[in-house]
């Protein structure tokens, strides 16, 4: 990939990206779950839950004006989108 640039997650990434990098939500527990961040730059977790639309309803709720909803899969799971 020598000299080109990707853009990940709002920001242009070099030759030293990894997939590390691209990873949204680090904190456990939330495998098999849909996850609500608080926005697009800020990936604070507000609230989680098994129905995407409970989930954003709740991370309204907790402030967030524009929630950010993903799906984190189990660790077993082959997740192809």
């Amino acid at each position: 990939m020598r000299g080109r640039r990707l853009l990940t997650g709002g920001r242009q990434v070099g030759e030293d990206h990894t997939m590390a990098d691209d990873v949204v939500v680090t904190e456990e527990g939330y495998e098999g779950k849909y996850v609500a961040l608080r926005s697009l730059t800020d990936r604070k977790v507000v609230a989680s839950g098994n129905d995407p639309a409970e989930v954003l309803e709740a991370a309204k709720q907790q402030g967030a004006a524009s929630p950010v909803i993903v799906f984190v899969p189990e660790s077993d799971m082959t997740f192809i989108y």
